[in-house]
């Protein structure tokens, strides 16, 4: 039978106070390094505070220093501890257990000599109530037999973020794809995609109905390496960064590699690279840069995936990328410098340049840094978008340059979910199988769009219909048709809501195999 909290709260005072007690009886003050007669003139706390769970503990220290000089001396057993407030967290032996929520103080002190820690040192937040639990990693690509590791954290009151890894139950969409230990280690049985979750021992609260947190993808052999951009530009003195990216038997996307492999330089003198794929130039020249799987060898120069680094050189013009794009209202996306060099060949220098927009009340942009050309669009409109390389007094608008030009439509009139049953029905399929859900927009002006990434996606019943936001490695809009039931998908653009945004929002019936329905029955494979 489980404990109540007053139960639980007497029987962890009483174990904290025999702890106490007997660490008294059987040995008092710890020995230390002091030496005889030397005087204690001050106690240290270590943590000096710290924010925990209600009925989760935290171990403090108290550490002496004498009048000899000594320092670090180990007290906890002999001196006293106290809590500011009881109700919210109570301290035996340097165990400090939460039992409500707030804040407290906690302090030591020297009964021979009335010697207390400092009282400005010793605060511990406690949080009681758990909202939404996140799942790290978030996202995993794990070869077939590989084994990760899975932590949870719990946001409570106030936006605290705890791991809560301790007081949870592990769980997994598709044991036939990977198998989930009960401490949260996952491995790879099979390849396909399915999701981790977590469950709150306390409260009930899954991270699979407020993340979208703990996809697991089950990859077979690594197939090839590529190092992008293919060719980079970099000032001499200057630094950029270049990823990795891996393919794997069966699965055709295309999985972030770059903390996973070995990254080397054919003229480590010229270009330096360091774990993570940072670049640094100390002069003029240029260098291969490649990679290596730390597990199984493969390199991105066996499968013609390496990378040219080009410091400085005969630079002639500079085109932004892409030319022209139209970008709906509150979107943001990336744009690219391309570098022509005097020998025809061409590089990436989206980070050497310094970036502007003929109209910033139509299109927000980064000038510089690790985002730089990172637009957004504010209002309707059209802008240009120029790429300066100021040292080189070379730009986009120069002779020889493009200039990128930017496309805001005006007010969203319409979101429609594709494919869409007739008036009155919904989509149906098999319990296991797929739907490619595609939303659609319509604007004022007669432009339509696909904005299937850039909607926010839901299910009513995630256990029934779970559909992908994009961040787990699919395509936004895949909906995954779990067990028998029903449930209506939404897509709402743009996905940070508010006035303008729209949401449309279908049926979805799943069935097993022999079930009969007159809903229209989408297709199952991509179009």
């Amino acid at each position: 039978m489980t404990a109540t909290p007053r139960a639980w709260f007497r029987r962890e005072a009483g174990v904290m106070w025999f702890i106490g007690v007997a660490a008294l009886l059987l040995g008092g003050r710890p020995a230390g390094a002091h030496a005889p007669g030397a005087r204690l003139v001050g106690i240290t706390l270590s943590p000096a505070g710290g924010t925990l769970r209600a009925h989760n503990s935290l171990a403090m220290k108290a550490l002496g220093s004498f009048d000899d000089g000594t320092s670090g001396v180990d007290l906890t057993l002999s001196v006293g501890w106290s809590s500011t407030d009881p109700s919210v967290a109570i301290v035996q032996a340097g165990y400090v257990t939460g039992t409500g929520s707030g804040t407290v103080t906690i302090s030591a002190t020297d009964p021979a000599t009335g010697v207390s820690s400092d009282p400005t040192s010793g605060g511990v937040t406690v949080v009681a109530r758990l909202f939404a639990i996140r799942l790290q990693p978030a996202r995993r690509v794990l070869p077939m037999r590989e084994s990760t590791s899975y932590h949870a954290f719990g946001t409570f009151e106030g936006g605290v973020s705890l791991e809560i890894t301790s007081d949870v139950d592990w769980g997994i969409g598709d044991p036939g794809i990977a198998s989930l230990s009960p401490a949260g280690r996952a491995r790879g049985l099979a390849l396909g995609s399915t999701r981790v979750h977590a469950v709150d021992r306390r409260s009930g609260i899954s991270s699979a109905t407020t993340s979208q947190t703990g996809a697991l993808t089950i990859v077979g052999t690594l197939t090839s390496l590529q190092v992008t951009p293919p060719r980079l530009a970099v000032a001499p003195g200057g630094n950029a960064n270049l990823k990795a990216r891996a393919t794997f038997t069966g699965s055709p996307l295309v999985f972030s590699y770059t903390s996973r492999v070995r990254w080397a330089s054919t003229q480590p003198d010229v270009v330096s690279v360091d774990r993570e794929g940072l670049v640094t130039c100390a002069g003029e020249g240029s260098a291969v840069i490649s990679t290596s799987d730390r597990l199984t060898g493969t390199t991105s120069t066996a499968t013609g995936g390496d990378s040219t680094v080009v410091c400085g050189g005969d630079v002639v013009a500079i085109r932004v990328s892409p030319r022209r794009f139209i970008m709906p209202l509150g979107t943001s996306r990336q744009m690219r410098a391309i570098y022509t060099f005097a020998d025809g060949t061409t590089a990436e220098g989206t980070r050497q340049v310094t970036w502007s927009a003929t109209d910033p009340g139509v299109i927000g942009i980064v000038a510089d840094g690790a985002t730089g050309g990172t637009v957004t669009a504010l209002a309707a409109g059209q802008s240009a978008i120029i790429a300066l390389d100021v040292p080189r007094s070379l730009g986009s608008d120069r002779p020889g340059g493009v200039n990128g030009v930017l496309v805001v439509p005006h007010a969203l009139t319409a979101l429609t979910i594709v494919p869409m049953p007739a008036p009155g029905e919904g989509l149906a399929g098999l319990s296991g199988s797929i739907l490619k859900l595609k939303a659609r927009a319509v604007f004022d002006n007669g432009f339509t769009r696909n904005v299937n990434g850039l909607a926010a996606w839901s299910s009513s019943v995630p256990g029934t219909v779970m559909v992908s936001d994009g961040s787990d490695f699919e395509v936004a809009g895949t909906a995954h048709l779990l067990q028998p039931g029903r449930a209506v998908v939404s897509a709402t653009y743009p996905k940070v809501g508010g006035p303008g945004s729209l949401t449309a929002s279908v049926e979805v019936s799943v069935f097993d195999l022999g079930s009969t329905s007159g809903a229209f029955v989408a297709p199952l494979t991509g179009w």
